[in-house]
């Protein structure tokens, strides 16, 4: 992996042609097609939520809420005694068709998420078995940038790896969910107002995740690709500035829910997204996947000092972290635990937005705080 802030910044320079206006616009709607035939067909479902918002540590911090809420959390089914342990089936290889979106070059594919809590949550998914554990190349950024570039106002990409991170499969996937945190990319009230739940402000450019409010002032001034320790925040977390340019209004002409398109007919009908496929950025790519791994570099040299280890891995089950990712800067946080009392945690929480589906979980989150909980599932700073 490129690990140096000099070869990642150095690649900017070559990333402007990443991806076309064009291009994006038609991968875009080969998302928002796919999303709505697939969510007729019942191959993809949508959990209904709705958005309330804490603010703490000068974050707006997104619940979104399961409108049924239950009373406590569902625990997982216990198996019957004796009964032999059930087998695990990969839904990557092969995958449900009705959740095919396009193939991202030779390596990737796109597919939708099946089980949803916002509209055309994405996965960038390898083509062939590689696991989760292992680090992001470039050609995982390659396809995930492409994805993330025609979203509207932007993708947030996120990676979970390793035991304690909240990753559900084995398979080796990116996810990217459009900005803003509230579900709608365009970021449009009926009243043509522009301010989404999240509380970010959506004129023209890409919209920004919670978090951002506590990223930005820290990466004020850092040089790009240059891993920064936020030690503004309770627990161990490092970031960097982005240094790629946006694309020019990347999804100009694409369909905000995909309402009265054309709908997808397979393969055959994906020629615009094939052609978004065609357009994956590489050098983007290459600059990503230095970034990544210098934050990973860092990462994994102050994990290993505080807890006295060298050589974490999550192979071995010694490291776990999460990654965000949008157009404006990553953010990598190692974790050592994967819920603080009946709260889960993905890569998302460290984004600024945090699932509950049951009483007792929202009233944990309201009675202790979103950052408290995140502090427990992290690493506290340490000098």
């Amino acid at each position: 992996m490129a690990g140096s802030v000099a070869s990642a910044s150095g690649a900017a320079a070559t990333a402007a042609d990443a991806t076309t206006p064009a291009a994006s616009a038609a991968l875009w709607q080969a998302v928002t097609q796919r999303y709505d035939a697939a969510q007729r067909a019942a191959a993809a479902t949508m959990t209904g939520t709705h958005t309330e918002v804490l603010e703490e540590g000068g974050v707006r911090w997104v619940l979104r809420v399961a409108d049924k809420l239950r009373d406590k959390p569902k625990p997982p089914p216990a198996a019957a005694e004796g009964a032999p342990e059930k087998e695990w089936r990969n839904p990557f290889l092969p995958y449900e068709q009705a959740l095919w979106v396009a193939d991202l070059g030779a390596e990737h594919v796109l597919l939708l998420n099946k089980f949803n809590i916002v509209p055309w949550h994405c996965l960038v998914v390898t083509a062939q078995f590689q696991r989760q554990e292992e680090p992001l190349n470039a050609a995982d950024w390659a396809a995930t940038w492409a994805v993330m570039q025609c979203m509207p106002r932007g993708g947030l990409a996120f990676y979970n790896c390793g035991p304690a991170s909240g990753a559900s499969q084995p398979h080796k996937h990116v996810q990217v969910v459009p900005l803003p945190l509230d579900g709608t990319p365009s970021g449009s009230s009926a009243d043509g107002s522009s301010s989404g739940a999240d509380g970010s402000s959506h004129a023209a450019g890409a919209a920004k995740p919670p978090i951002w409010a506590a990223v930005a002032p820290v990466l004020q001034g850092a040089p790009p690709g240059q891993p920064v320790e936020l030690r503004s925040l309770p627990f161990a977390a490092f970031a960097a500035a982005l240094a790629l340019p946006p694309a020019e209004d990347a999804a100009a002409g694409g369909s905000g829910g995909g309402g009265g398109a054309t709908p997808v007919d397979e393969r055959a009908s994906a020629g615009s997204a094939a052609a978004a496929a065609a357009a994956v950025p590489a050098a983007a790519g290459a600059y990503l996947e230095g970034v990544f791994g210098c934050l990973l570099e860092r990462c994994t040299a102050w994990l290993g000092c505080k807890t006295g280890r060298s050589g974490l891995t999550p192979q071995d089950g010694s490291l776990s972290y999460n990654m965000v990712c949008t157009r404006d800067f990553m953010l990598l946080v190692p974790r050592r635990a994967e819920a603080d009392g009946p709260v889960g945690c993905n890569s998302v929480a460290f984004a600024g937005s945090i699932f509950v589906r049951s009483k007792e979980e929202i009233a944990y989150v309201a009675g202790k705080g979103p950052l408290p909980i995140l502090a427990a599932v992290g690493f506290e700073w340490w000098s």
